[in-house]
């Protein structure tokens, strides 16, 4: 059952109970009690509520527009014989039913434009108020509408009606009230609720990411000292040459894993970073490309080629953190390709036709070698593989590909990856409903 279906048959079932309310109080005055002096304005009320309550009870039964379109109409109607039982055409219990009308047309929404929205708007109103107008005119002296409750001098009547009729009024107005804007109210509470979760993240996120710039810091300024001894020591020629080496090899290492913190360092200081901005997607790959192509060694081993088809894409994100993706990305290819003696080839293709709108990076490489599977397809976020600590680099720690998967939730898009040991491997990261293209 759809949402707006579900709204209608809430609506319809509250309005049919209120209405019948209104019928057994009526009834109740009509079959037991002398009503000489308003017999007719008491009839004329039974055969509405009979009338309207049987109309409500058929829009429950289809989720259809024309049913809908029902509801609002009844409502105009009891707008408009409510103006004329109370003998004015701008009576507040009138009002209300028309205004209930309005909200119906405008939570309905089956028309979606907005001029034509106001043009429907302004023709309820003027039939409703003209008709208001025209029968409180006609009708006013040809029956008598005077309260039934004002010439009955049974006390307990008078109880039994007033209950009625404010159980039936009163109950009506806060049941459609619920059924009307109930479920928004939910939504927005929830909406509330994330938004506040997301902020305490954000915030814990941030000083986490304070925290991490500031012990990686620490720990280079305590491997500095470390570094000018060794390469001291690798320099004195005082020490045999077995020493030296050593010496020279533990350089290499803090070389590298200074390396690895300064990655670590500048992956958290993008990751906090909340400047966010349109790109055309393929105008910013195609400057990463050129960054890599402007290094000698990768343009003379890589065959790196962008393939574009239909219209450039625009995507709202951080720039830096979706360059980084890109270059991640290549960086990962041309490690599975350094060791092939065969033509070593990068392929970025860039879609957008229709509906399908993705960016893949194709390599020809070894695939990824910690997968135990010779051939794998899979959704990137839901496999498994790619967390701190696999890595396919020697010195890495798959920070990297931990970095892609943040960026990927965080822009509420898609990614999968296909790999196969010696043929390569392909990630595809699409730009669906969820993300925000423009």
């Amino acid at each position: 059952m759809s949402d707006i279906y579900k709204k209608q048959t809430k609506i319809g079932l509250i309005s049919f109970v209120g209405n019948f309310l209104m019928l057994i109080a009526n009834l109740f005055l009509f079959l037991f009690y002398d009503l000489s002096t308003c017999y007719n304005s008491t009839l004329v009320n039974i055969w509405f509520d009979v009338f309207i309550s049987i109309l409500f009870l058929i829009s429950l039964f289809k989720n259809n527009v024309s049913f809908r379109y029902l509801q609002i109409a009844l409502y105009v109607l009891t707008s408009v014989f409510v103006s004329i039982t109370n003998q004015s055409p701008f009576d507040i219990t009138s009002m209300f039913f028309l205004a209930y009308a309005v909200i119906l047309f405008f939570i309905y929404g089956q028309v979606k434009n907005s001029k034509t929205k106001i043009i429907f708007l302004i023709l309820i109103l003027l039939i409703s108020l003209g008709l208001n107008v025209i029968l409180n005119t006609l009708y006013r002296n040809s029956i008598d509408f005077t309260s039934c409750f004002l010439v009955i001098n049974d006390n307990f009547a008078k109880v039994v009606f007033r209950v009625l009729i404010v159980v039936a009024f009163i109950g009506s107005f806060f049941g459609l009230m619920w059924a009307t804007f109930w479920e928004d109210i939910k939504f927005l509470l929830e909406k509330s609720n994330k938004l506040q979760i997301a902020l305490y993240k954000s915030e814990s996120d941030a000083w986490y990411g304070r925290n991490v710039i500031g012990v990686v810091h620490n720990i280079k300024n305590k491997l500095t000292p470390v570094y000018l001894i060794l390469e001291e020591f690798s320099h004195d020629e005082r020490l045999d040459e077995e020493t030296r080496k050593f010496c020279k090899t533990q350089i290499k290492s803090v070389d590298g894993l200074s390396g690895l913190l300064d990655k670590l360092m500048y992956s958290t200081k993008l990751k906090h970073r909340e400047d966010i901005e349109t790109i055309n997607v393929n105008k910013t790959i195609k400057s990463v490309v050129e960054y890599f192509k402007s290094n000698l060694e990768f343009k003379k081993n890589v065959n790196l080629t962008i393939v574009q088809h239909g219209i450039d894409i625009y995507f709202k994100c951080n720039p830096m953190n979706f360059c980084f993706v890109i270059e991640n990305l290549i960086k990962n290819s041309y490690d599975n390709l350094k060791s092939l003696n065969r033509e070593k080839k990068i392929e970025i293709e860039i879609f957008n036709k229709g509906n399908d709108k993705y960016i893949s990076v194709k390599d020809n490489g070894t695939g990824i070698s910690f997968i135990k599977e010779d051939e794998f397809t899979g959704s990137l976020l839901d496999c498994g593989f790619f967390k701190i600590g696999n890595s396919t680099k020697k010195d890495g720690l798959g920070y990297g590909m931990e970095f892609i998967k943040s960026f990927i939730i965080e822009n509420k898009i898609n990614a999968d990856i296909y790999t196969k040991k010696k043929f390569g491997t392909e990630i595809k990261i699409y730009f669906d409903k969820k993300s925000h293209l423009l």
